[in-house]
């Protein structure tokens, strides 16, 4: 279980780190498409996207013997470069966002996050994501929040962006909900394909790790927005918090998760059926 549960953590990182960017987009149906294009495009989701598919990709290969009992070969490369496909990957996630949109009113993101210093922010995201690729640099900005940096005014900040955003607890369910969607499929496709599903056992050992789960995704996002936050000026903190704490911030929150938890949730049941698959090869 512990393998399923890292490999959707380091997934939904990527979005978690969106969802305190509060604002709202205009939620007139005749300029909807448009709307989300310039949405789509402040948030340089794209570039986002592609930070999932990178890592995503990088560790179901690394993992591939704890996932399937054996190292990766050409099946397995194969499997995971299908379910890996950016381009899939990028329309799922541009309907679903589109879809959450409707009804939800977001202008006011559009011109903050179109603005210097909007761009600033997402700018900071995305660099410290790319540098978390790198082995140690998630483990240094955890050693550096506790170490001292959890002290003061810019720490409250980002407490307080966590807090209203209620990212650990949204990302702890989506989380939660993508490691059922692994097992379920694992056990549906793996050697014991045809046999009566215990849903209630799988359920049970994936809330087994819900309190490890919840302590690594709290201890990762502190770390995490530390490190990107840091060259902001604590007034510019301070207004991301602002934000964050808004009516059309809890809105945006609300638009990101609809828009980015059912694709964690299809990479795991994709990822799970092909973990089966490989276990079904080595019985033949």
């Amino acid at each position: 279980m512990q393998p399923v549960l890292q490999w959707h953590v380091l997934a939904l990182r990527v979005m978690a780190t969106l969802l305190m960017l509060g604002a709202a987009l205009p939620g007139v149906a005749t300029a909807q498409a448009s709307s989300f294009e310039r949405f789509w495009n402040a948030l340089q989701l794209q570039d986002t996207l592609k930070i999932v598919h990178e890592e995503g990709h990088s560790y179901a290969l690394e993992a591939a013997e704890q996932l399937t009992g054996r190292p990766s070969d050409r099946f397995w490369q194969r499997e995971v470069d299908q379910i890996y496909d950016l381009e899939r990957m990028t329309a799922q996630v541009r309907a679903d966002l589109q879809q959450a949109m409707v009804g939800r009113d977001l202008g006011a993101a559009l011109t903050y996050y179109e603005s210097k210093a909007g761009q600033q922010v997402i700018d900071l995201e995305i660099s410290a994501r790319r540098a978390y690729l790198a082995p140690g640099v998630d483990e240094a900005a955890r050693e550096a929040w506790y170490g001292g940096g959890n002290v003061g005014t810019r720490a409250d900040l980002i407490r307080r962006i966590i807090r209203d955003g209620e990212l650990i607890e949204r990302n702890v369910v989506g989380a939660l909900n993508s490691n059922f969607a692994f097992l379920t499929a694992f056990a549906q496709s793996g050697p014991n394909e045809g046999m009566v599903l215990d849903e209630r056992a799988i359920l049970d050992e994936v809330m087994s790790e819900e309190d490890a789960l919840r302590l690594d995704t709290a201890e990762w996002l502190y770390g995490y927005l530390s490190l990107a936050y840091g060259p902001l000026s604590e007034q510019a903190l301070e207004d991301l918090a602002e934000i964050s704490d808004s009516p059309a911030g809890r809105h945006l929150n609300d638009v990101l998760f609809l828009g980015f938890d059912p694709m964690f949730e299809d990479l795991a049941r994709r990822l799970g059926v092909a973990a089966g698959q490989a276990l079904l090869q080595q019985d033949l």
